[in-house]
């Protein structure tokens, strides 16, 4: 039996002393509640990811069509490339913007709302020396200054531009306007939404003496959700343009391509092949009367019959191959 540490006597008088007070006893710590967080609903609103895959192919068309244009206004080459378009809440999209930034209010009827064409900062300066005959090779402090007269008025040309070839491109899928309203440079000053307003932008990057430099195409969700069947719709939504077309049927044909007739196959001896010379005969597999084969790349396409025009070797297409047999 275990040994007994306490005797009842010792028990009771123990409990006795807990009653009355005169044995404290240490009490149990209390955990701090949990605290709880607020969940702002409006601020993690899900924001629309799906692709428009026509929005991108208009993006990646105006990129194309603006080089040459801006290449003239700057004096010199310049690249322009698309580098996606993607959806973002209005307040964390403009709560990146600097200042100061060339921030340009359209309307882009008959669409409702209005859009902003936001240009970099570091890109109006680098406009600003290349069209007046400077270099991109030295950096511009651009903090704590706003545009003299002189640089907006780069800044105007540079936008015109833009806006005109925005809607060339977007005639071919859905004809708007670009109307600018006002400009700012404080992004504090731009207000075309609510915080949690879902905008569409396109980023666009400009190349400018092997500078690069960006400037965004944007538009508020609400805006272009007319519209948003042919933008989601595929390539096909976008109208044939006859010029393109052509242009392109021209350069497929243009295109140079081996064409290659096997007149048929044998099988000799290396020992054989060193001991040939001109004027040897070598026996094929192929009747005179069979259709021989012709390759275009390798790949076999006709059927043919070949022969004689005047001096010339030549063959005559009698039917194509189907391809898987």
């Amino acid at each position: 039996m275990a040994e007994q540490i306490l005797t009842q006597n010792e028990v009771l008088a123990l409990l006795k002393g807990i009653s009355d007070g005169k044995i404290k006893v240490k009490k149990e710590e209390k955990k701090p509640a949990q605290k709880l967080t607020k969940w702002d609903f409006t601020k993690h609103a899900k924001v629309k990811r799906q692709r428009m895959p026509v929005l991108e192919m208009i993006a990646d068309r105006f990129s194309k069509e603006v080089r040459s244009p801006l290449s003239i206004l700057l004096k010199q080459d310049i690249d322009v490339t698309t580098e996606g378009v993607r959806s973002e809440r209005y307040a964390d999209f403009i709560h990146q913007l600097s200042l100061p930034t060339s921030i340009n209010v359209f309307q882009m009827p008959p669409l409702k709302g209005q859009g902003l064409l936001v240009i970099d900062a570091n890109l109006a300066f680098q406009m600003v020396s290349n069209y007046f005959g400077g270099t991109s090779r030295f950096n511009t402090r651009v903090e704590g200054r706003e545009f003299t007269s002189i640089e907006q008025m780069v800044i105007r040309k540079f936008i015109n531009i833009i806006f005109k070839h925005l809607v060339k491109v977007w005639k071919t899928v859905y004809p708007i306007e670009l109307n600018l309203v006002r400009s700012e440079t404080n992004p504090q000053y731009v207000t075309i939404a609510s915080p949690t307003d879902t905008m569409v932008i396109i980023e666009f990057s400009i190349d400018i003496d092997g500078i690069q430099n960006r400037f965004f195409f944007c538009m508020p969700y609400f805006s272009i959700e007319p519209i948003k069947e042919k933008l989601y719709g595929g390539t096909e939504a976008i109208a044939t343009d006859p010029h393109w077309s052509s242009r392109l049927k021209e350069r497929v044909l243009s295109i140079p391509l081996t064409l290659t007739c096997i007149m048929g196959y044998t099988e000799l001896m290396l020992s054989e092949v060193v001991k040939l010379k001109a004027g040897d005969v070598i026996r094929l597999d192929a009747r005179e009367n069979e259709p021989v084969e012709v390759l275009i790349e390798g790949i076999p396409k006709f059927f043919a019959r070949p022969g004689l025009v005047g001096k010339n070797y030549s063959f005559e297409i009698l039917t194509a191959i189907k391809e898987g047999g």
